[in-house]
């Protein structure tokens, strides 16, 4: 059933699209969702990348569940000081724009004024960095399943790599990048939906749509 789905996804791309079928394809193989999250780590460490995050996002807020590969930085987003106030998925909601997460630190710093958000965001990105993680790319889609205000987003980071090498790096991988994105949503949420969508957040959006 999901190959026949894949296969009606328009692959017309300038970029590459044999790798977009391919990310689609490698992705559908897994037997679990264990193998699941460990074939995208396998395409993000290919890609040069260390780490990666794939929250769902909706109107009640962000749901990262088992797709993430740093439990340090998670756990940070998820505490009381910063989980509401993250301008990347703040941004991520309402636009599908990829953003380096050093350009909004560079915005809020360059700012003529202070507000509790910029601080927070501030205050977040300099703990990141002190766990070596400089810069993020984060690439918000519509997720495929969505009922009209739900998004989803892929993050990667290399751990120890300078955010202008890190920019570079992406720069070489952008269009794969988000053809990844889309490809871990559209498996996902088809052939793990209970593992996929399953949160406390998560699940108020599945039954939403129901």
């Amino acid at each position: 059933i999901i190959t026949g789905q894949i296969m009606d996804i328009e692959y017309k791309t300038e970029h590459n699209p044999t790798c977009k079928i391919h990310f689609f394809w490698e992705l559908a193989r897994a037997k679990d969702f264990h193998e699941f999250s460990q074939r995208i780590q396998s395409i993000i460490g290919r890609l040069g990348f260390t780490d990666f995050a794939f929250p769902r996002l909706n109107t009640t807020g962000m749901q990262l569940g088992a797709l993430n590969t740093n439990q340090d930085i998670l756990n940070l987003h998820e505490s009381e000081e910063f989980n509401n106030y993250n301008i990347v998925v703040k941004h991520a909601h309402v636009a599908t724009t990829p953003i380096f997460s050093s350009t909004i630190e560079q915005y809020i710093s360059n700012a003529p004024f202070e507000t509790e958000l910029f601080k927070r965001n501030h205050d977040f990105f300099r703990i990141c960095k002190c766990y070596g993680y400089y810069d993020f790319y984060n690439i918000p889609i519509k997720a495929f399943n969505g009922n009209g205000n739900g998004n989803a987003m892929l993050s990667v980071t290399t751990k120890k790599m300078k955010s202008s090498h890190f920019q570079r790096q992406i720069a070489k991988h952008e269009q794969d990048l988000n053809q990844l994105a889309q490809a871990i949503d559209y498996v996902g949420t088809r052939k793990f939906p209970e593992s996929f969508l399953n949160s406390k957040l998560g699940e108020r959006g599945v039954e939403a749509e129901r």
